[in-house]
């Protein structure tokens, strides 16, 4: 089985994701959240994740860039550095992208919008369930 934590602050977003996902891969388990506090409070319950899908701007009323969604993927890289993460953006985004590079668990960055990023974000899992993890 796949675990997949997807964590966007769109609503609207992460139901539609989340939704299309569990229909076109039925034997995945989806975990959406609409925040960087509810996502940390699930890795820290001891929920592992084989992929997390996480936006770039998670609005947790901070400007805090730390809880931002790179903050995330730092986080997850310390706590569960097995974690494959595909970062989501609306926006342009190369100066997000760059610090991206540098986080060792991010496998691809996506920019959100219609079917063809979509179908990029179950290709890249699906690509990617095969490869050995990197210790």
């Amino acid at each position: 089985m796949c675990k997949v934590l997807i964590v966007d602050d769109d609503n609207n977003y992460l139901e539609s994701v989340s939704d299309n996902l569990q229909r076109m891969q039925p034997s995945y388990q989806i975990e959406p959240v609409y925040s960087f506090s509810q996502a940390v409070e699930l890795i820290l319950q001891g929920n592992l994740y084989d992929y997390a899908i996480i936006d770039v701007r998670l609005g947790d009323n901070t400007n805090d860039e730390d809880r931002l969604g790179l903050g995330l993927a730092a986080t997850l890289n310390e706590l569960q550095p097995d974690v494959r993460v595909i970062m989501l953006s609306q926006y342009n985004v190369t100066k997000v992208f760059m610090k991206a590079l540098r986080a060792t668990n991010i496998i691809n960055f996506i920019e959100k919008g219609g079917k063809e990023s979509f179908d990029e974000l179950v290709r890249t899992i699906e690509e990617n369930r095969a490869l050995p993890r990197i210790p």
